[in-house]
């Protein structure tokens, strides 16, 4: 029996025959079909309702995880972890390496080099009344409502 190939675009969800393993497509060449499986069954687009089997032994999908083929021409998201090893044509995918982050240049760009943050300038509080001192000295002890 051959294996089905299909042209996978950006977007497109696939799953798993042998085990709960889903993905979306990242990126594929839209030149030629690709024979991608999991757990050495071939994946199914979501929408055909296939059912999983047992799955076979493997490494393991991991959810929220990015598998890339040997040239790095197809990307799959894992949406759904299963116990299969995600493969592209017959060779398995590998778990793609974060980026490295950039180094944080706010605070030299923000403040200047070698210089430190402005002290924050002191809050006053607000007046409580306002008016002339006679005036609040003669109602300080004077009982409410006489003036």
């Amino acid at each position: 029996m051959t294996t089905p190939s299909l042209t996978p675009r950006p977007g497109d969800q696939l799953a798993s025959t042998s085990c709960t393993t889903r993905v979306v497509v990242v990126r594929a060449p839209a030149d030629r079909a690709l024979v991608i499986e999991c757990g050495g069954s071939p994946m199914v687009a979501v929408a055909s309702g296939a059912k999983p089997s047992p799955p076979a032994p493997g490494a393991g999908t991991l959810i929220g995880k990015r598998y890339v083929d040997a040239s790095e021409t197809v990307e799959l998201l894992c949406t759904s972890s299963g116990a299969g090893a995600l493969y592209c044509d017959g060779v398995e995918m590998t778990l793609r390496s974060a980026k490295p982050l950039p180094a944080s240049d706010l605070p030299l760009f923000f403040w200047g080099v070698g210089t430190n943050p402005p002290d924050p300038s002191p809050v006053q509080p607000p007046a409580v009344e306002s008016g002339s001192p006679a005036r609040l000295q003669k109602t300080a002890g004077a009982p409410r409502g006489s003036r």
